[in-house]
C-alpha cells in the first residue's frame, strides 16, 4: 500500500467518508450521527489535526480521532485522548490503522502530551490487539461508571 497516506480531516466529505466507514463497522446510525456531529464540529473550530484520516489512491480508508486534554482526575500531564479508530473492511489487517494511530502520537507528541489514553470494552479482544501494538497497556486508573 505504497500510496497510503495520512492528512487531517479537511472538510465535509472526509466526514461523509469516515461516516460511511462507521456504519460499515458498527451498523449504528446512533454513533454515526454523533461522530458525524463530532466532526463537523471539530472542523468549525479548526481540531482537525487530531482528527486524521487515511487515503489510498484518493479514496478515505479509515480514520482516527483524538484529543488532547489538560489535567485528568489524579494526573498532572497533559493527556492525548484516542477516542476511535475506523478503518474500512475492505482494506483491514493491511496496516491503515497502524499507520493512522502512529500518525496521532506524534502529533501528540508535537504538542507535549506525556501520556495518551484510551478505553477499550473488556471484550474487544480486536481492538486492544490494536492498541497494544501501538504500545499502550493496561492503566492503574479504574473507570467509574453509574447509569442516569
Amino acid at each position: 500500500m505504497s500510496s497510503l497516506q495520512v492528512r487531517p480531516i479537511l472538510d465535509a466529505e472526509d466526514v461523509d467518508a469516515i461516516i460511511a466507514i462507521e456504519r460499515a463497522i458498527s451498523r449504528s446510525a446512533y454513533r454515526s450521527a454523533a461522530f458525524e456531529e463530532d466532526a463537523a464540529t471539530a472542523l468549525e473550530v479548526g481540531e482537525s489535526q487530531d482528527h486524521l484520516v487515511a487515503v489510498l489512491e484518493g479514496r478515505v480508508v479509515g480514520f482516527i480521532v483524538g484529543k488532547v486534554s489538560g489535567l485528568e482526575f489524579g494526573s498532572e500531564e497533559r493527556i492525548g485522548w484516542i477516542n476511535i479508530v475506523g478503518v474500512d473492511p475492505k482494506v483491514r489487517h493491511k496496516g491503515v490503522g497502524q499507520l493512522l494511530g502512529k500518525a496521532l502520537l506524534e502529533n501528540f507528541r508535537n504538542k507535549n502530551v506525556t501520556r495518551v489514553r484510551t478505553l477499550v470494552a473488556e471484550d474487544s479482544h480486536e481492538l486492544q490487539t490494536f492498541f497494544t501494538a501501538l504500545g499502550l497497556t493496561p492503566s492503574p486508573m479504574r473507570v467509574l461508571e453509574r447509569r442516569v
